[in-house]
C-alpha cells in the first residue's frame, strides 16, 4: 500500500537518503558542470550545501514536519555554495513556506510545497535560463501537481515527481545551446533528480535503507572535474559570496544592488568572456568532436549488428585455411557486402581464424560502442 502521508521523523529520514545519494553520484554530477561556468563543482557545492541542511535538521529531529522543513531552508541558505547551492537553498526555501503549520503533510501538500518552491527559486535569479535546475524544478512540480490531483498519497506524488525530474533532465540540452554542444545534461537540475530519487528510494524500501546522520566533520569526497574544465585556473581562482542582513534602520534595496551588480557586471562582460574563451575553447571543440564520433559510431553500430559477413578464403582438407583471416580481409568483407569502410584497428579478433565456417569478432567502433560481428568463412572457389 502506498504512503499516504510523511510525519516529522519520516521527512527527516527521507532527507537524509536523499543527501546520501546525491554524496553517491557526486562524480557524475561535477562531470556535467559546463553552464554557467564549466568549473567542475555542482556536484561538490551541492552536497556542502545539503549536509549543512541536514545538520540543521538532525537539531530539532523528533519535531513536526513544519519545523524540519524549516531547518532544512535555513541551514541551506547558510551553508550554500556556488550557483546551484543558492538556487537549490530557494527551492527548500519554497517548500519550507508551503508546509508551513503541517505537523504532517500528504501528496497535495508536497506537491503545493514543490510549486512554492519553484516560485521561490525562479524569484531568487535575476534573469532566469531554461535548461537548468530551475527547469527541471518547475517540471517536477507540475509533474506531483498533476498526480496530487486524483491521487494524493504522498509515495505516488514523490514517484511522479522523480519521474517528472528524470524527463526534464533529459530535456535539458534541447534548451540550453552549450549543453547539446557538450553532449552532457544539466548538473544542476541531476543533481535534484538524485536529492528527489534518494526520498523515493528511501520511502519505497521503508526505510530499511535509511543512511545515519553524518557528522558535521565528514570529508567531501573527491570528484572528477568535467573535461572542459581542465584550464579553469587560467580564469577567475575564486568565488565570492556575500550574506546580507537587513535591519530596521538599514533596509537593503534589493532592485538598486541589482542595478549596481548588473553594471559591475557590463563592465567586465568583455574581459570576462574573453579569459572564458581563450581558457575553453580547446576542450569544448573537443568535448564536441568527441560526442560527434561517438554519434557516428552508434550509428554504425546500428547498420551493421544483426549482420553476416561473408569472407572467401582458399582451404585444404577438413576445411583447414592456407593461413588465416586478418583484419584487412574483414574490413573488405564488410565494405563489400554493406559499404561500411571500417578502419582496421578498430576489430578486434581474439583468435586467428583458421578454419571454415561462421566465427564470431568484435567491432570496436568507439570507446563506449561495442558490437559482435558474424563472420562466414567460405571456401574460394
Amino acid at each position: 500500500m502506498a504512503r499516504r502521508s510523511c510525519d516529522g521523523s519520516g521527512l527527516l529520514d527521507a532527507f537524509r537518503a536523499a543527501v546520501a545519494n546525491l554524496e553517491a553520484h557526486v562524480d557524475e554530477i561535477n562531470g556535467l558542470n559546463v553552464f554557467p561556468v564549466p568549473d567542475g563543482d555542482t556536484g561538490t557545492n551541492m552536497v556542502a550545501t545539503v549536509r549543512a541542511a541536514l545538520e540543521e535538521a538532525e537539531r530539532v529531529a523528533g519535531e513536526p514536519a513544519d519545523r524540519i522543513a524549516a531547518a532544512i531552508s535555513f541551514g541551506a541558505l547558510m551553508g550554500a555554495r556556488g550557483n546551484s547551492g543558492v538556487i537549490t537553498s530557494q527551492i527548500f526555501r519554497g517548500m519550507s513556506e508551503g508546509l508551513a503549520g503541517k505537523r504532517r503533510f500528504n501528496g497535495l501538500d508536497l506537491a503545493y510545497a514543490l510549486s512554492q518552491g519553484t516560485k521561490t527559486a525562479y524569484g531568487a535569479v535575476t534573469k532566469p535560463v531554461e535548461g537548468t535546475i530551475l527547469t527541471v524544478i518547475r517540471e517536477s512540480a507540475d509533474a506531483a501537481v498533476a498526480t496530487a490531483e486524483h491521487d494524493e498519497d504522498v509515495e505516488s506524488v514523490l514517484r511522479a515527481t522523480v519521474e517528472g525530474a528524470e524527463k526534464s533532465v533529459a530535456r535539458t540540452p534541447t534548451l540550453l545551446a552549450i549543453l547539446r554542444e557538450a553532449g552532457v545534461v544539466d548538473s544542476g537540475g541531476q543533481g535534484l533528480y538524485r536529492l528527489f530519487q534518494g526520498a523515493l528510494e528511501h520511502m519505497l524500501e521503508g526505510g530499511r535503507r535509511a543512511a545515519p546522520a553524518r557528522p558535521a566533520t565528514a570529508v567531501p569526497p573527491a570528484h572528477a572535474p568535467s573535461t572542459l574544465v581542465a584550464h579553469a585556473d587560467e580564469g577567475f581562482g575564486y568565488e565570492t559570496m556575500f550574506l546580507l542582513q537587513a535591519t530596521p534602520a538599514h533596509p537593503i534595496d534589493i532592485d538598486a544592488l541589482r542595478a549596481t551588480m548588473h553594471q559591475g557586471r557590463a563592465e567586465a562582460k568583455t574581459e570576462m568572456q574573453a579569459v572564458l574563451t581563450d581558457a575553453q575553447r580547446e576542450k569544448l571543440a573537443a568535448m564536441k568532436a568527441e560526442r560527434k564520433a561517438k554519434d557516428e559510431a552508434e550509428r554504425l553500430a546500428t547498420q551493421l549488428v544483426g549482420s553476416r559477413v561473408v569472407i572467401a578464403a582458399q582451404a585444404g582438407d577438413e576445411g583447414q585455411l592456407y593461413g588465416s583471416i586478418s583484419p584487412a580481409d574483414v574490413v573488405e568483407g564488410v565494405r563489400r557486402f554493406t559499404g561500411i569502410e571500417l578502419e582496421r584497428d578498430t576489430l578486434e579478433i581474439p583468435k586467428p581464424i583458421k578454419a571454415i565456417g561462421l566465427h564470431e569478432i568484435n567491432i570496436k567502433l568507439h570507446p563506449e560502442v561495442e558490437f559482435p560481428l558474424t563472420l562466414d568463412v567460405i571456401p574460394a572457389t
